[in-house]
């Protein structure tokens, strides 16, 4: 991945969208949506490494991998989220986007459950 061509996509994204605002502003949500999924489109390809070194680590350390699991997952949800709010935000929409971001933090917390549960137990275990 080289970044200086995420770069260069993202302020020629960006001219091209302050352009057609001004010309066609009904369709400038779509190169939003399109320029997200180029620079998405790029950076996939990182994302198997990411998984897999974080896989072989905790096989290292000796970490239960649905932990990591839920951790990757929650990581997932923040940056969609982020991606989302942000789309709306620009969009002038606010209060979608703040809606975005709450069920993005209440989805995070349900997915992390397992763990907090699990945590809890662990010190319930250590007091009694």
């Amino acid at each position: 991945m080289d970044i200086a061509k995420i770069m260069i996509a993202g302020v020629i994204a960006a001219a091209v969208y302050s352009l057609i605002k001004q010309l066609r502003p009904e369709l400038a949500p779509l190169v939003t949506f399109a320029s997200i999924a180029v620079i998405g489109i790029c950076i996939s390809s990182r994302l198997y490494e990411i998984t897999e070194t974080a896989g072989n680590m905790t096989v290292a350390a000796g970490i239960q991998g649905g932990n990591v699991a839920i951790l990757i997952k929650c990581a997932a949800i923040c940056i969609i989220t982020r991606l989302g709010a942000d789309i709306c935000n620009d969009n002038s929409c606010t209060a979608i986007g703040d809606m975005i971001e709450l069920s993005g933090k209440i989805g995070a917390v349900v997915v992390a459950m397992p763990m907090i549960t699990s945590a809890a137990d662990f010190a319930l275990g250590l007091i009694g």
